[in-house]
């Protein structure tokens, strides 16, 4: 509180007994004597003239040195936002998430165009039918075959190559003797074959050999043209055959 306030207080006053006397003055101006009321009237009752005055503890600072700071006045209302700060530096990048679920299976796409050909294999294959005559007839039920096969090639052209071969077969049966007595009988037979292997890329001159040589299929092996003997035996006069066969082929260095 500045001295300079109190405009009936004179310079020469004795300021240190004002502030500790706890003296009656004005309650507007602080002084003994004013004329605060009679001009302005009382500020706590508004009469001119009235009996108010107070004891007023009237705190001087002689030496104009700040006095204790005051209690933090209230919040006041929140102000404008301010415009918008300059952006930040760009982060460090984060870990690597964990890998999703596999999504669903996408449509089918059109089917491409078809490839060429591929290169046909070194191999012919063919059916071979063929019968052998029960000398003397075997009796019905009784007859067992084994076979083996032997081929060779025979030429070979532009194209093709040329395979000749052989099918050895041994029957085995039961028939009857002049007596009509039961014996064991065995008689072999050979059946010819011939094939072609055929391709673009073979050359008369090249050099092949047999790779191999098999039965893939055994079609039937049956007993066939039945007959009656004397003693009511059923018999049977021939044995017939149907096979399917494979020859291969691979090519060799020449001599």
């Amino acid at each position: 509180m500045n001295r300079n306030r109190y405009s009936g207080f004179k310079p020469n006053d004795d300021w240190s007994n004002v502030v500790s006397s706890g003296e009656e003055r004005c309650s507007d101006c602080g002084s003994k004597k004013c004329k605060c009321h009679k001009e302005k009237g009382c500020k706590k009752c508004g009469k001119q003239e009235c009996k108010c005055k107070q004891k007023v503890n009237v705190e001087v600072n002689i030496n104009n040195v700040a006095g204790a700071t005051g209690a933090t006045g209230a919040t006041g209302a929140t102000g404008p936002q301010g415009p918008p700060g300059n952006t930040g530096a760009t982060g460090a990048t984060g870990a690597t998430g964990a890998v999703g679920a596999i999504g669903p299976t996408g449509a089918t796409g059109p089917t491409g165009p078809q490839g060429p050909p591929g290169m046909k294999d070194l191999c012919c294959r063919f059916i071979l039918e063929h019968s052998t005559q029960l000398v003397p007839p075997a009796i019905q039920g009784t007859t067992n075959v084994s076979k083996e096969l032997s081929a060779c090639i025979e030429k070979v052209c532009n194209e093709v190559v040329v395979i000749s071969g052989i099918l050895h077969k041994e029957i085995t049966y039961s028939t009857f003797d002049s007596q009509m007595n039961i014996i064991n009988h065995c008689l072999t037979d050979e059946v010819p074959f011939q094939c072609l292997i055929d391709r673009e890329d073979i050359s008369a001159g090249d050099q092949f050999e047999i790779s191999d040589l098999q039965i893939i299929c055994d079609v039937f092996e049956r007993e066939a043209n039945f007959g009656q003997k004397q003693n009511g035996a059923v018999v049977a006069f021939r044995f017939a055959e149907k096979e399917v066969i494979k020859v291969c082929i691979k090519k060799t260095a020449s001599p």
